[in-house]
């Protein structure tokens, strides 16, 4: 057994069900979101959202970073962001 094993097999069963193939890659809900990694926090479901509403981009603090700079320009020109949020947690 390997030091994956254990995720390979979730991720295979994920792909078995899988049924968000397809999508066009817009934000339909018109909402790009600069949030913390940290896995706690569920970017979709705190703000009513479901999958294919928003643009995600996850770093260290929720910083602005050149890198998020470049991702939210393009989701404005390119994938239907009207609005963006950068949502930092407590005791981050």
């Amino acid at each position: 057994m390997s030091d994956f094993d254990d995720l390979l097999q979730a991720n295979r069963g994920f792909a078995d069900t899988f049924d968000l193939g397809g999508f066009d890659g817009k934000a339909h809900a018109g909402i790009a979101l600069v949030t913390c990694m940290d896995s706690r926090i569920d970017p979709l479901r705190m703000l009513g959202l479901k999958h294919g509403d928003a643009k995600i981009f996850r770093n260290p603090g929720a910083r602005v970073t050149p890198q998020a700079l470049e991702a939210l320009v393009l989701g404005v020109h390119l994938l239907n962001v009207q609005r963006i949020l950068v949502v930092p947690h407590t005791r981050c």
